[in-house]
């Protein structure tokens, strides 16, 4: 969906609200991605998570899920996955394998609705 500005002298129409509805709340079948990056270090078993904020508010994912696109998981990290999906976002958790001081992985979560 591409989106047109209203400009300031122009009667708004119902075409334009519409506009902002989709954006708050997401039509079945549309999907919303970002980027997400996590370093961490620590011991073995230690969980390394971050909360991704979706720009919907008001509507419930059929799912999410991430990749590693942009970072592959270092030696002592694991694959991250979606997790406490809401209607608010989403959760990008893993952990560490090995005791360390710097691990990453980076790539694209996405959500579903």
């Amino acid at each position: 969906m591409s989106l047109y500005v209203v400009t300031f002298d122009q009667t708004a129409q119902p075409e334009d609200l519409n506009q902002v509805v989709n954006v708050l709340q997401e039509p079945a079948g549309a999907t919303e991605q970002g980027e997400y990056w996590l370093n961490a270090g620590g011991n073995a078993s230690d969980q390394v998570s971050q909360w991704m904020a979706s720009r919907s508010q008001n509507t419930s994912p059929v799912s999410a899920s991430v990749n590693t696109s942009l970072h592959a998981p270092t030696t002592n990290i694991a694959t991250p996955v979606a997790a406490n999906q809401s209607s608010y976002g989403v959760q990008i958790a893993t952990h560490l394998t090995a005791t360390s001081t710097n691990e990453t992985v980076a790539g694209i979560w996405t959500i579903q609705y």
